[in-house]
């Protein structure tokens, strides 16, 4: 426990209990025990030390926190929503006007989704998918994330890996992208991320910026708290940012189009301009529908 307690920085002098102290009467108050589909590598003092970071270790808080997103993953159905995903119809729409994968994992063994957040189609996402849709294949996505890749992480390196990193393609973003529609969709699941999937960002590193690009982030960053916002790093294209990606992540796994040597067959990330798979599959979005279809059947658990 002392590693994440030393990680975050946290002093027991400014505080009652110390963090470890704090992590155990936490522990207490739920009898020691959380719902497994949420406890991610079954590292219970990992999970709780999530929540307290979230809310600056008040225990009561914390407590709070943790008791909304037991009852918010029970009303909701979260436990079941990878074997029980959206229709395909959404999940085809968002992959056409989402481009994005979750591409391989960073140097710290975190899972990392690739999202060429410029070239999103807020028309398509308007005429065809409800806020609803898009929270829906948000969350099946993040427990996907979570359940699977975390889990994976977590047994490669032989400790608990519980944070991603996200890499943000801009290049061709436009007003358009902030929408009244748009920014809805994105202040939702901003706030399911901070809420239910609290300190899971490990790092955020947008890229590609244009100039326009700081009247945009002006009006998103808005729903994005203090701590999330201090994670995300903003690069504009170059050999300066090519040197800091590969920082994070290995050159053979970096997708060409970010200055990496990654040539996915088919496409690093999904979309029409981007992945010549059928039905905008990369080969990261057949992996994930053949565990799935390995889950449901009995031959693979989670």
């Amino acid at each position: 426990m002392s590693s994440y307690a030393s990680y975050f920085g946290f002093s027991s002098k400014a505080k009652k209990l110390s963090p470890e102290e704090a992590v155990q009467e936490l522990k207490k108050r739920f009898g020691g025990k959380l719902p497994p589909d949420m406890n991610l590598n079954n590292d219970t003092d990992a999970t709780l030390t999530r929540y307290l970071v979230a809310r600056s270790y008040d225990l009561d808080a914390s407590e709070k926190m943790l008791r909304d997103t037991i009852k918010w993953r029970a009303d909701n159905g979260i436990a079941d929503i990878l074997t029980d995903p959206p229709p395909e119809r959404v999940m085809a729409t968002m992959r056409a006007a989402f481009p994005h994968a979750l591409h391989d994992f960073d140097k710290l063994g975190r899972p990392v989704y690739i999202e060429k957040t410029g070239r999103i189609d807020p028309e398509m996402i308007k005429a065809k998918l409800s806020k609803e849709d898009v929270i829906r294949g948000h969350l099946w996505m993040m427990e996907y994330q979570n359940r699977v890749l975390m889990k994976q992480a977590s047994v490669k390196t032989g400790r608990t890996v519980d944070s991603m990193l996200n890499i943000l393609d801009v290049e061709g973003i436009s007003t358009s992208h902030i929408s009244s529609n748009m920014l809805d969709i994105f202040k939702a699941v901003a706030q399911i991320d901070q809420d239910h999937y609290p300190e899971q960002l490990g790092a955020a590193y947008i890229v590609n910026v244009p100039l326009v690009f700081t009247m945009i982030y002006s009006a998103v960053s808005i729903f994005l708290d203090k701590r999330t916002r201090g994670k995300v790093f903003i690069l504009r294209s170059g050999s300066n940012q090519t040197k800091e990606l590969l920082k994070a992540m290995d050159e053979d796994v970096l997708p060409e189009f970010l200055g990496g040597k990654c040539k996915c067959v088919g496409g690093c990330v999904s979309g029409k301009l981007n992945c010549t798979q059928v039905d905008n599959k990369t080969i990261h979005h057949l992996a994930a529908e053949k565990f799935v279809e390995g889950l449901i059947a009995g031959k693979v658990t989670l």
